[in-house]
């Protein structure tokens, strides 16, 4: 089994529960959507510091989302040349256009998406809470795109336009070059994937759609117990 775990944002109290969940589930890995934060500038390393503490055995694989340290992350990968990056511990950032075999699944990674300031937001700053790689590069792209019909399990931060057709802000959301492009894949893709997991929405709902099943993982680590037979929502966390 996999936990496929919702947007995080640097807490390690919610890291903490989530391990706590999974440990409990006996799931084999852990997958987490993006946002997830960790060696964020000018705060306390404590979500690497949960890993170096942690005497768990459970692997932890993210995609990145847009509120990540970019540079930071792109640095790690050159100095290790792999797609699968040690970031601290046991914990491991995928590369975008990278697909890995868990539990028989072929799962593709994507991560990356457009940030947005709302109105009680502070401003960008570059290298303190805004990188311009939160967005793919078109190599990444690429890549994602010839490898999508390999994939039995999407894991992207962001999701395809024709989704959150709720929310206040789709239409203007949906108009931008990261979910129009996962719509346009899918949309034109002979093979569509059997799951397709996402987060970055804040919403913790799932949807079928053209035999592929959507699951947006939530926000505070709330998340999806997947297996081969099912895929249970687990409840919200506690945030200090």
């Amino acid at each position: 089994m996999i936990l496929f775990v919702g947007d995080i944002h640097g807490k390690e109290s919610v890291l903490a529960s989530v391990y706590e969940d999974a440990e409990k589930l006996g799931v084999s890995s852990i997958i987490q959507v993006g946002d997830f934060g960790i060696h964020w500038p000018g705060r306390s390393n404590g979500l690497a510091g949960f890993f170096d503490k942690s005497k768990s055995k459970i692997p932890f694989y993210f995609c990145d989302g847009n509120h990540e340290n970019h540079r930071l992350l792109d640095k790690l990968f050159r100095e290790q040349q792999s797609d699968v990056v040690e970031v601290a511990k046991n914990c491991f950032h995928v590369r975008r256009g990278t697909v890995l075999d868990f539990d028989n699944d072929k799962i593709l990674f994507f991560g990356g998406a457009q940030s947005y300031l709302g109105k009680r937001d502070d401003p960008f700053v570059l290298d303190e809470n805004w990188w311009p790689r939160e967005l793919p590069n078109l190599e990444e792209f690429d890549l994602f795109k010839t490898r999508f019909s390999s994939a039995d399990i999407i894991v992207t931060h962001d999701c395809p336009g024709f989704l959150m057709r709720d929310k206040k802000y789709h239409k203007l959301w949906s108009k931008n070059g990261v979910p129009q492009f996962l719509k346009d894949t899918i949309e034109n893709s002979d093979t569509k994937p059997v799951s397709w997991f996402f987060g970055h929405h804040h919403d913790h709902s799932s949807w079928d759609i053209d035999s592929t099943k959507y699951y947006c993982c939530g926000k505070h680590g709330e998340s999806w117990l997947y297996s081969a037979t099912n895929c249970v929502k687990q409840g919200q966390r506690t945030v200090e």
